[in-house]
């Protein structure tokens, strides 16, 4: 039988080991802000959170691949970590930089090592009910996150039936938060479900076998705007890196441009198009493409 010492000693040594714990805990999360957002990465799983100041809301990342943070610091502007992922054999070294004054950040993945497969990197933020995804799928879809009638799915980022923009979005019509994919070339991204509700995450795929080139996404933050807002942000961008013309700049290097106004979008799987068209064109439809 324990002494009565001993009994007394027992719920201080459990006292001082839930402080070393609950110390410990507090360590795991590494933050950076500034005026508009703070971000904090849990260590322990390598998801973030962030908060709109402005509204305030915070967005929350729920793991959806496995893996471990092997090394993480808070540097100028940012956090540097490492990321080790389930089945790579590889150290995924990852940038995360905050814009000096936007709700904005970057987060930059580089590896020397080949790449075994999709790359799922970082986690997606949990939606709400009652929000919707933006998804710029072919003319663009908009789906309420609670539908379970969607299916989970694969859109890649770099041709026809995937997105034809490369960026995604979630708002409930006012407050949101986009991902724009900077390097979309080897990119896609899953539609899936967490708490039951639509999320998106990326995914990275081979360059030829290899890890290649820095993969980057930029994350917007929405106080207002919904949909619209969202859509404007990468417009925006799109001028920045000279991918966006207009349609009185396109006449001017192809005046064929203005038989486009009007005309009738038809999507035709039909072995004979053309007596469709001919019959379409008969009912006094004009313009077709």
């Amino acid at each position: 039988m324990k002494s009565m010492s001993a009994l007394r000693r027992g719920p201080r040594i459990a006292l001082i080991v839930l402080l070393c714990c609950s110390s410990s805990a507090i360590a795991e999360e590494l933050s950076v802000g500034n005026a508009s957002i703070s971000i904090g990465l849990n260590t322990a799983d390598g998801t973030l959170s962030v908060t709109d100041k402005r509204i305030p809301c915070t967005w929350q990342q729920r793991v959806l691949t496995r893996g471990q943070v092997t090394q993480a610091e808070r540097v100028a502007g940012g956090i540097d970590m490492t990321w080790r992922q389930p089945g790579f054999d590889m150290d995924v070294r990852v940038r995360v930089r905050l814009d000096e004054e936007q709700p904005e950040f970057t987060l930059e993945l580089s590896a020397q090592d080949n790449l075994k497969g999709s790359l799922g990197f970082p986690h997606p933020f949990v939606t709400e009910p009652g929000t919707y995804l933006v998804v710029p799928m072919n003319e663009g879809i908009s789906y309420p996150v609670d539908d379970e009638s969607i299916r989970p799915r694969w859109l890649v980022a770099y041709g026809g039936h995937g997105i034809c923009m490369a960026f995604w979005g979630v708002t409930d019509g006012h407050r949101g938060h986009m991902a724009i994919i900077e390097t979309p070339d080897d990119a896609s991204i899953y539609i899936n479900r967490i708490e039951d509700r639509l999320c998106i995450a990326p995914k990275w795929q081979p360059q030829k076998a290899a890890f290649g080139y820095s993969r980057k996404l930029r994350y917007v933050f929405f106080d207002r705007g919904g949909y619209v807002a969202i859509c404007k942000r990468y417009r925006s961008y799109a001028k920045q890196i000279g991918r966006f013309k207009t349609l009185a700049q396109k006449r001017n290097e192809n005046p064929n441009v203005d038989l486009l106004i009007g005309a009738v979008n038809v999507w035709c799987w039909e072995r004979d198009a053309l007596s469709l068209v001919r019959q379409m064109n008969s009912l006094g439809i004009e313009r077709l493409r």
